[in-house]
């Protein structure tokens, strides 16, 4: 595994030292990808948080639709992190619909699914999105 570079940035401001976080700056060339598969962090009647880790930082994106032929809306999460958060708004209540998340060039392994809640129902806990349609291999096989 290559190793990156930590990068700390100190402020100046009149006599008062500020430190900026140091952020992970990844070795020219390393790509991101997927450490811990897209999971449902919380749901409700409207609206589901997903988060995935990666190995490197990265941007965050998922496409979504309301069936696993029609993933085409996308909307963007945290950026420049390895820990990923989307969320997806203005859902219809007790309603299943299907995504792909992506940071960087990677993009997970196959549609997945998430559900939001019906009215009184209670809360699920956090879990893996489940695969509702296998990816594909693009290496063949010999």
């Amino acid at each position: 595994m290559k190793m990156g570079y930590l990068v700390s940035v100190v402020v100046l401001i009149g006599s008062l030292a500020c430190a900026v976080p140091a952020a992970a700056v990844p070795p020219a060339g390393e790509k991101a990808h997927f450490t811990h598969s897209p999971a449902v962090k919380s749901a409700d009647e409207h609206t589901v948080v997903l988060e995935w880790d990666t190995n490197i930082a990265s941007d965050s994106r998922v496409t979504w639709g309301p069936t696993p032929e029609s993933v085409n809306k996308q909307v963007e999460g945290s950026n420049g992190a390895t820990h990923h958060l989307v969320t997806i708004g203005d859902l219809q209540p007790g309603t299943t619909y299907y995504f792909k998340a992506a940071s960087g060039d990677d993009v997970s392994c196959g549609v997945r699914s998430f559900t939001t809640m019906k009215p009184g129902q209670k809360p699920l806990p956090p879990h893996t999105a489940p695969v509702v349609v296998k990816c594909v291999s693009e290496t063949p096989k010999k």
